[in-house]
């Protein structure tokens, strides 16, 4: 059944728009003349927050002024939102805003940073369940960013905005994984390819010395379509192994000597993830950033754990949980070792294995956390070999490690 497309009924038209009769005749009355009304007025001490849903084209902002209702959102530019901004920052109000976390960064936060505006990034949620739009999230952004400003720690979850020199060190690490994955694109695509064709390749067909015995059989039409995927790899690695090199460089400049199995490469891209290992206060905090804590369903006397919530950063959870399996062949001493047998015990099950290696990574973080921040020595932890930082302003570590 086709529908025609519902007419727009302007604001001054006196058509019927699904009024009664006397709704009709009512509105149509004259109102007797008034003022229009004021918003409040924005000056010195004026208290904005502002409510942001950023998009490429357009950012839709929610105002709220002096802790009065919202206003209706609107849609603008970032050159006229910095520009409207501006003007109430000149006029002497104080401007709070927030926006989530996502693919457009940190740029935006800087430049309503060096405006003068209190702006914080949260953590991407659904703020109004299954009913999304622009105007919604920007309406509950505004609300939640005043009920934070009231003392609500817990109105959102705040990340934490790294600097030009973090973010540009955590990009270096990023950047090698997306060539290491361009690399198995390809590697995967030319395998693929050579099947269709009844040909089984063994691992690094792509390299040198394998393609050269592989191509000499192939038919012409097939050796043109898979050499360019053999072309593509062997680039791609080339490029991943200068950027992996590059990195253990830089960390074999920052770290004398790390535990065995854990690696330059490791530790550097652990590292640029976490930012700044000082930024967390407490254990807890170190273990529910790996995300790989257990989620829990409990009432009364009842308790059961689930598996992980998977929440904080997943490159460091993959980080810890490789580094954990190396440690059970360089390190069997290790504390975390003797807290979960079932990581050395191979005949214990799968299911059991997996469990442990989840707990044991949360425990390797918190262990390097100590470690980075002096609270502790390898020895304490079980560790054959030391971890040193260098320079003469290294803080000597606690004899004791810390509960």
């Amino acid at each position: 059944m086709a529908f025609k497309p519902q007419k727009k009924i302007a604001a001054d038209s006196i058509e019927p728009s699904g009024k009664t009769e006397s709704q009709n005749q009512l509105a149509a009355t004259p109102k007797p003349p008034g003022k229009p009304p004021q918003l409040p007025d924005i000056g010195p001490g004026t208290l904005v927050i502002l409510g942001l849903d950023v998009h490429a084209r357009q950012i839709t902002v929610v105002r709220q002024i002096d802790h009065s209702l919202p206003q209706p959102a609107q849609r603008m530019d970032q050159a006229t939102l910095l520009a409207w901004v501006g003007k109430m920052i000149a006029a002497g109000a104080r401007v709070l805003s927030c926006y989530e976390a996502g693919c457009f960064g940190y740029v935006l936060h800087r430049m309503l940073t060096a405006l003068g505006v209190e702006n914080i990034v949260v953590a991407p949620e659904a703020w109004c369940g299954a009913n999304k739009t622009d105007k919604r999230d920007a309406r509950e952004l505004c609300l939640r960013r005043e009920r934070y400003h009231a003392g609500n720690a817990r109105a959102f979850s705040v990340v934490r905005v790294p600097t030009e020199e973090e973010e540009a060190r955590r990009n270096a690490g990023r950047q090698r994984e997306r060539l290491l994955k361009e690399r198995m694109r390809a590697d995967r695509r030319g395998a693929s390819l050579l099947l269709l064709a009844g040909i089984k390749t063994a691992k690094g067909w792509w390299r040198p010395g394998p393609w050269a015995k592989l191509s000499a059989g192939l038919p012409a039409d097939l050796l043109q379509q898979a050499g360019l995927w053999q072309e593509q790899a062997l680039h791609y690695e080339k490029l991943q192994s200068a950027a992996k090199k590059e990195l253990e460089k830089e960390a074999a400049s920052d770290i004398a000597s790390l535990p065995a199995g854990l690696g330059n490469l490791t530790w550097r891209l652990l590292s640029g993830e976490i930012l700044t290992w000082h930024r967390f206060k407490n254990r807890r905090e170190v273990g529910s950033y790996t995300g790989l804590c257990p989620r829990e369903n409990s009432s009364g006397d009842s308790r059961k754990q689930g598996p992980i919530n998977r929440h904080g950063n997943p490159r460091v959870r993959t980080l810890l949980i490789e580094a954990v399996w190396r440690l059970t062949r360089f390190e069997p001493g290790w504390r975390g070792f003797v807290k979960f047998p079932a990581l050395l015990d191979k005949n214990a099950g799968s299911r059991r294995r997996r469990k442990a290696v989840a707990a044991g990574a949360r425990l390797l973080a918190i262990d390097l956390w100590r470690l980075e921040t002096a609270q502790t020595t390898a020895a304490n932890l079980g560790l054959k070999r030391d971890f040193r930082t260098h320079g003469p302003d290294a803080a000597e570590p606690d004899q004791e490690p810390s509960p």
